[in-house]
């Protein structure tokens, strides 16, 4: 046999082409310390604790996590397949604990379609492994490319009225961020405003394990949109019946009431409430999560609430946004704080407010700017009958006469120290007026506040004399007449301020 030198091969025409690495068409980003990414190129991967997958689990990270052993051999598999409708990726379950798809359980032997930007998690839904992002969707192009270049932004955490924020990764890392995109439609330059070009603000954010870090400026939208997930879940729910509307939950910010008519349906709304936290990672926290039973009888109800086996406390009234809600329904509890809390916070300014060497109309200046805001909080939902009346007076006195340092063993009327301050009783005409104010924008507001107020509740009329409501209230001091001629009269703002002045002018009943 003839052989052919070497030089005449390697000085010949003929050239090996370097072999080309195939294109990805999807990428998988980690989501616990224990995977790694993993670029998609193959038709087909096989995902599992053996050592025969192609993509195995062998970290040390992976073989120390307290769910390695509920890993099968090969716990999932990724196939890409041509169909009729076009391309697909599927997820195929042949673990014997579950693969779960953004929570919803596969099930062993059954396929279900991946779509871009969907969450993988292995045994159990909270132990997410992976997020898949399909490489062949379309990119937003809107995204400065100083952006794009570094960081891949995958699915959207949350939505608000300022913009969107984004899951972004690291190119390279595959460190965690949250981006917040601001688009802005119009904008200034040089103090001219331009109308039409799509304006991207990206800003980049640490994203930690667990939650966001302490004074991050994502952590208000990203709970109030949690938040309103989870209670919209409440809706069709029974709570309590108000002119017709049902009520079960009232929100502000991370201070939630749960309303219900009795036990049972209380339960099923905290079992909601924490099924739904679960799955969006945040807890319920029970050392402050409190019930309380609101009634007119003597002896409370005991009820019996629990939380995964635990029993709630039951208390007979709480604060809730600063002020103190009783079981009894009264304000009589919330007053005597307020009365007790403006009594303590003038003592601590006792040297300012009782120096005879500032006159006595700085120091009533100086009551109205620091004390009586104290005493007033939350007025405009007391409802004032004699009895608060009296105390709120007797309040306003003892102010006035430590104000003029007389000794409680002085034999003064209180009309003597009213001249000697160069004042008159107004503390309840103050409360009055804030109650008219408050009570005027809520019934030309048309919103919850005003079903509340005006609403009638279902049920039965308990026996005897009926307490006094708000608004009667304010209807005699504001010589309205009828109910529904007060309520008529707000709709004119003018007309309601000058009913308002006229009441002040006058005093109080």
């Amino acid at each position: 046999m003839a052989t052919l030198p070497t030089q005449d091969i390697i000085d010949g025409d003929f050239h090996i082409e370097d072999e080309q690495p195939s294109e990805a068409w999807g990428r998988l980003f980690p989501l616990g310390v224990s995977f790694i990414a993993q670029d998609l190129t193959q038709d087909q991967y096989t995902f599992g604790r053996g050592e025969s997958c192609d993509v195995p689990f062998s970290s040390q990270a992976a073989k120390t996590h307290q769910c390695f052993q509920a890993y099968s051999k090969i716990h999932f598999k990724l196939i890409r397949k041509e169909t009729k409708t076009g391309t697909h990726v599927f997820l195929e379950d042949t673990s014997s604990n579950g693969t779960f798809i953004n929570g919803e359980k596969v099930g062993k032997g059954k396929k279900q379609v991946l779509n871009n930007n969907d969450e993988i998690a292995l045994a159990m839904k909270s132990n997410k492994a992976f997020l898949f992002m399909d490489l062949q969707a379309n990119g937003d192009s809107s995204l400065p490319a100083e952006l794009t270049e570094k960081y891949t932004l995958t699915r959207t955490l949350g939505k608000g009225a300022c913009g969107e924020v984004k899951l972004a990764f690291a190119k390279g890392s595959c460190e965690k961020f949250a981006c917040k995109v601001i688009s802005k439609k119009k904008f200034s330059v040089g103090g001219r405003s331009h109308v039409g070009r799509v304006l991207s603000l990206c800003l980049l954010y640490r994203y930690p394990k667990r939650g966001v870090r302490q004074g991050c400026v994502l952590s208000p939208d990203l709970f109030s949109l949690y938040s309103e997930i989870i209670m919209r879940n409440l809706e069709g729910h029974p709570g309590i019946k108000i002119g017709g509307s049902n009520i079960n939950n009232l929100r502000y910010a991370d201070d939630t009431v749960l309303i219900a008519e009795n036990e049972k349906d209380l339960q099923q709304l905290l079992d909601i409430v924490k099924e739904e936290s679960d799955k969006k990672g945040l807890e319920l926290n029970r050392k402050k999560t409190e019930v309380m039973v609101v009634s007119r009888k003597q002896e409370l109800p005991i009820i019996n609430i629990y939380i995964k086996g635990t029993r709630l406390k039951q208390k007979d009234q709480f604060k809730y946004l600063g002020s103190l809600i009783s079981s009894d329904g009264r304000n009589n509890s919330e007053v005597a704080s307020r009365i007790a809390q403006a009594k303590t916070n003038f003592q601590k300014m006792k040297t300012v407010l009782t120096n005879k060497n500032i006159s006595i109309r700085t120091r009533r200046r100086a009551l109205e700017c620091y004390i009586e805001p104290i005493l007033m909080y939350g007025c405009e939902a007391w409802t004032i009958s004699k009895q608060t009346q009296k105390k709120l007076e007797a309040t306003e006195m003892w102010f006035l006469r430590r104000m003029l340092r007389i000794s409680w063993t002085a034999k003064k009327t209180n009309d003597t120290v009213l001249e000697e301050a160069h004042t008159t009783r107004l503390l309840i005409s103050k409360i009055l007026k804030r109650q008219a104010t408050f009570f005027g924008h809520v019934m030309r507001r048309e919103k919850l506040e005003n079903l509340v107020t005006t609403g009638m509740l279902e049920g039965k009329r308990s026996r005897g004399k009926q307490r006094e409501k708000l608004i009667e209230g304010l209807a005699d001091w504001l010589k309205a007449g009828k109910l529904l001629e007060a309520i008529e009269a707000t709709k004119d703002r003018k007309k309601w301020r000058t009913m308002i002045a006229n009441a002040v002018k006058q005093g109080t009943w």
